[in-house]
């Protein structure tokens, strides 16, 4: 299960279409925002809107990425109750850790760390 958005590593040439979509769990679609880094991979970009399981499925040249779909769990937080940072929250490769460490009030004397 995803906890952050990561990039997805795709080559090819000539460069061939890379589309993403989120699914979420009222079985609403959107179209997340692909950022293409011109090295091979894209940053899938999105915001979801409800809590609960959603689903995020790449496709590259119409074929599945490897291991998409992948679900990732949204919860509702009230602003200022949880801080994040960490490389695994800005860039990553598909199949490959991501780490980022994320606190809560409670942890802010010390941290919390998540790796996924």
């Amino acid at each position: 299960m995803l906890t952050s958005l990561t990039d997805l590593s795709v080559t090819s040439d000539p460069p061939r279409a890379c589309v993403a979509e989120v699914t979420s769990p009222t079985g609403a679609r959107s179209r997340p925002e692909l950022i293409d880094r011109r090295d091979g991979s894209v940053v899938v970009r999105c915001v979801p809107d409800e809590p609960g399981l959603h689903q995020l499925t790449v496709s590259y040249d119409d074929v599945p990425v490897k291991d998409s779909p992948w679900q990732f769990n949204v919860e509702p937080v009230t602003l200022g109750q949880l801080r994040a940072y960490g490389a695994g929250l800005t860039h990553g490769v598909a199949t490959a850790p991501c780490q980022f460490t994320v606190c809560s009030p409670r942890d802010m004397q010390g941290t919390s760390d998540n790796t996924q």
